[in-house]
C-alpha cells in the first residue's frame, strides 16, 4: 500500500478534507462508516480563514476571525480563489502565495483530525472544483507536501459528491446525474454517469464559475443594507466602526442564510451612532442574486451539451453546497431542465464525506486497491519516488497528468479504486457483428456502381466545350444537326437552368449560360427549329486537361462543402460511441445513414467533374441507397467490434487502465 504521508496505514481511516472558499470541512472513513470531523467549538466546519501573529505563528478558523477583526492586516481569507495567481498575498506584511496559506490551513486540519483519531490518516485526500487545470492542482498537491502530509490524493467536488450521494440514496448502475454546486467563493457543473457499484465516469468537460458563490451573495445583501440606511457619516478608521462592519457581514450572511427558510428577515445595523433595521424579503434577495443563477444554470447546460447529454437523458440534478440550498435555485433547475433535482442530505459535507470515502477505495481500506489514473497516489506518477507494488500507476495512463488524482477529470472512488473484471460483450445481432463487413460492401458497391455501373447511353452527337470561346463544336457521329436545332442540357433527366443552345451555321453551339456546369458532360435534349422533339441525343463533355482543374468551380464547391459537413457531422455521432463508451442510439444511426446519403451525392459528383462519366439514374441511385445503407449500418458495426466499450455496466474509459 503506498504511504500516503510517509507513513503506514496503521491508523485504518482515510481523510477527505474540503478546503473551501468560505468553510473548511473534513471527514474520515473508519470501519466500513464515514463521519463528520468536528473543527470548530460551534460547527463541525471552521472559516477557511487564517490570522498571522506577530512571532510568525497561525490561529485558524474561528479565532482567525476574532483577531483579524481587530488587525484585518493580518488576516487572510477566500485565498482558495487566488490559487494559481501569481501575485502574492500580503498577510502581516509578509508576502504568502495562495497554496502555502492553503498548506497552512491543511496542516492545521490534519493535526486536529490525528489528534482526536489517535494517529495519521492512511489516505488523505483533497478536494478541487472539477474545472481546475493541472497547474492548479499541482499547487493544491504542492500545499499537501508543504502541510507535511506527503503524497495526497485530489478528487473534483462534484465527483466526491457523486459518491457520498450514491451511499445515502438509490443510484443505479448507468444513471445520469448532473452536479451543481454552489459553495462559498465558487461554482461547479460536471455531469457524471455511475459505471459500477461506486464508479461515477465524468462525461464532457465540466463547466465553472470561479468568483460566484455564497460571498457574492452576502456582498449584494450588504449593498442592499447600506443602500438602505443611506450616508451615516462613519469613520473608517474608526475601530468601533470596523467592529460593527465586521459583525454587519455576519449579520448579512446569516440574513441570507434564513431567507431560505423564512420569507422575511430583519437586519440590525449599529453604526455612526445609528441604530437602525433593514428588512429583507425573500423575494428581494431573489431579485438581487436572480442574474447570476441564471449563469450557474446556464453553465450546467454548457457542460451538458459538452457530454453529449440531454436534459431529458438526466436521472437526476444533485445540488451540493451551501448556496445551493437557496429556494430559487431548485426553482430555476426545474424550469429550465424540467427533471428531478435532488438535495444533498449534507450539502456542506457532502463532498468531505465522499472524499473521505475516496480515501477508503484508493488506499486499500474498503475494497482491495486497483489505483488508476485518475485518482492514484501522487508518489505513482511517472518521475515519482518509486512506489509500492499496489499502488503503481496502471498501463494506460493518459501523458501529462500532475498530481495525485489530476489530470483532465478526477473521477470518484471506485471509479479510480475499485477493481473490476472486463465486463463481456453485449450480445449483438447479426448485423451489428458484421455492420463494418456490410458498410464496407455497401460502399464497394457505390463506387462500382458510379465508375462502371450503367451509363446514360452513347450520345449521336458530341460537342467539346471551350472555355474561352464559350461554345461548343459539334462531332456529329451520323447527319450533322440543321442550324436552328435547339439543345437543351439536363443532369440526370432534369433540365439545367440556362442550359438552352441554339445550333449555328458553323455547327457551334453557345453555351456561355451554362458554362458553370461544363465541368462535367451534360445530356441534352434535341429540339427541331420547328418545335419537334427528335430521337437524336446530344452530349457536352469538358474540355481536355487536368481533371483537378475542375474542382475550381461551382460543382467542385460543394463536393468540397459535401465533404467537410460528412467529416464534421459523422465525428460528432460517433464520439459518444468510440469515445465515451454510449450505446447506439436511433439518432446516431439516422444521423449517420443521412451522412451516407451526402457521400453518395458527393461520391456522383466527384466521378461527374473527376471521371468525366455520366451514369445513369440506376447508378446515381444505386450509388446514393448503399452509401446511406453503409452510414446507418456504421455505428452499429463499430459497437458491434467494441462490444465491452457500451456495455451497460462496466465500460472502459479513455486512458484508463484495464
Amino acid at each position: 500500500m503506498a504511504e500516503a504521508r510517509g507513513t503506514t496505514a496503521g491508523a485504518g481511516y482515510s481523510l477527505g478534507v474540503d478546503l473551501g472558499t468560505t468553510y473548511t470541512a473534513a471527514a474520515v472513513w473508519r470501519g466500513g462508516r464515514t463521519e463528520i470531523v468536528p473543527l470548530g467549538d460551534h460547527s463541525p466546519q471552521i472559516p477557511s480563514a487564517l490570522f498571522r501573529t506577530e512571532d510568525g505563528e497561525f490561529l485558524v478558523g474561528e479565532p482567525a476571525v476574532r483577531r483579524g477583526t481587530g488587525d484585518p492586516g493580518r488576516l487572510a481569507t477566500e485565498f482558495k480563489r487566488r490559487v494559481g495567481d501569481d501575485t502574492s498575498i500580503l498577510v502581516g506584511g509578509t508576502p504568502m502565495s495562495a497554496h502555502a496559506l492553503m498548506a497552512q490551513l491543511l496542516a492545521w486540519v490534519v493535526a486536529k483530525v490525528s489528534a482526536g483519531q489517535g494517529g495519521p490518516p492512511a489516505t488523505v485526500v483533497l478536494t478541487c472544483p472539477a474545472n481546475w487545470g493541472p497547474y492548479r492542482r499541482e499547487l493544491l498537491e504542492q500545499a499537501g507536501r508543504m502541510a507535511g502530509v506527503g503524497s495526497v490524493v485530489i478528487c473534483t467536488e462534484p465527483s466526491a459528491a457523486a459518491v457520498h450521494f450514491a451511499s445515502t440514496e438509490r443510484v443505479e448502475v448507468g444513471d445520469t446525474l448532473a452536479v451543481y454546486d454552489l459553495g462559498g467563493g465558487t461554482f461547479d457543473a460536471a455531469v457524471l454517469r455511475k459505471d459500477g457499484e461506486a464508479d461515477f465516469a465524468l462525461l464532457g468537460s465540466p463547466e465553472g464559475i470561479e468568483h460566484l458563490g455564497g460571498l457574492d451573495f452576502d456582498a449584494a445583501v450588504l449593498q442592499h443594507a447600506w443602500s438602505t440606511i443611506g450616508d451615516v457619516g462613519a469613520d473608517p478608521e474608526d475601530e468601533a466602526v470596523l467592529t460593527a462592519l465586521s459583525r454587519l457581514r455576519r449579520d448579512c450572511t446569516e440574513a441570507k442564510e434564513a431567507l431560505s427558510v423564512d420569507t422575511e428577515v430583519s437586519i440590525p445595523v449599529d453604526l455612526g451612532g445609528q441604530h437602525r433595521t433593514v428588512r429583507l424579503g425573500r423575494v428581494e434577495l431573489e431579485e438581487l442574486i436572480r442574474p447570476s443563477l441564471e449563469e450557474t444554470v446556464t453553465a450546467l447546460e454548457r457542460a451538458l451539451a459538452s457530454a453529449d447529454v440531454t436534459a431529458a437523458e438526466l436521472d437526476s440534478v444533485l445540488l451540493v453546497g451551501g448556496s445551493a440550498r437557496i429556494p430559487l435555485v431548485t426553482e430555476l433547475l426545474t424550469r429550465r431542465l424540467d427533471r428531478p433535482v435532488a438535495v444533498s442530505a449534507q450539502p456542506k459535507h457532502g463532498v468531505a464525506l465522499g472524499a473521505a470515502m475516496v480515501g477508503a477505495q484508493v488506499s486499500g481500506l474498503a475494497a482491495p486497491v486497483r489505483p488508476a489514473a485518475e485518482a492514484r497516489p501522487a508518489s505513482a506518477r511517472p518521475g515519482a519516488a518509486s512506489p509500492s507494488a499496489s499502488a503503481t500507476a496502471p498501463a494506460g495512463t493518459p501523458a501529462g497528468t500532475t498530481g495525485a488524482a489530476t489530470g483532465p477529470t478526477a473521477v470518484a472512488a471506485a471509479a479510480s479504486a475499485v477493481p473490476r473484471t472486463a465486463a463481456p460483450a453485449r450480445p449483438t445481432t447479426a448485423v451489428a457483428r458484421h455492420g463494418l463487413l456490410a458498410s464496407g460492401i455497401l460502399a464497394a458497391l457505390a463506387v462500382v456502381a458510379t465508375l462502371v455501373g450503367p451509363a446514360a447511353g452513347e450520345p449521336d452527337v458530341t460537342a467539346r466545350f471551350d472555355a474561352a470561346r464559350e461554345v461548343a463544336t459539334l462531332e456529329g457521329t451520323g447527319a450533322p444537326l440543321a442550324p436552328g436545332t435547339e439543345l437543351q442540357l439536363t443532369l440526370v433527366g432534369q433540365d439545367l437552368p440556362s442550359g438552352t443552345a441554339v445550333v449555328r451555321d458553323d455547327q457551334t453551339v453557345n453555351f456561355s449560360g451554362a458554362r458553370i456546369y461544363a465541368v462535367g458532360p451534360l445530356r441534352a435534349a434535341v429540339t427541331a427549329e420547328d418545335g419537334t422533339e427528335l430521337d437524336t441525343t446530344a452530349q457536352l463533355r469538358p474540355s481536355t486537361g487536368a481533371p483537378w482543374g475542375r474542382l475550381l468551380s461551382l460543382p467542385g464547391a460543394v463536393l468540397v462543402l459535401g465533404l467537410l459537413f460528412a467529416a464534421a457531422y459523422a465525428e460528432s455521432l460517433l464520439r459518444p460511441l468510440l469515445r465515451r463508451g454510449r450505446r447506439v442510439t436511433a439518432r446516431t444511426v439516422i444521423g449517420m445513414g443521412a451522412v451516407g446519403a451526402v457521400l453518395g451525392v458527393v461520391l456522383v459528383l466527384g466521378v461527374w467533374i473527376l471521371a468525366s462519366r455520366l451514369p445513369s439514374p440506376v447508378s446515381v441511385g444505386i450509388a446514393v441507397a448503399g452509401c446511406l445503407a453503409a452510414g446507418a449500418l456504421l455505428p452499429l458495426g463499430l459497437e458491434g467490434r467494441n462490444g465491452s466499450i457500451a456495455a451497460p455496466t462496466a465500460r472502459q474509459r479513455p486512458g484508463a487502465g484495464t
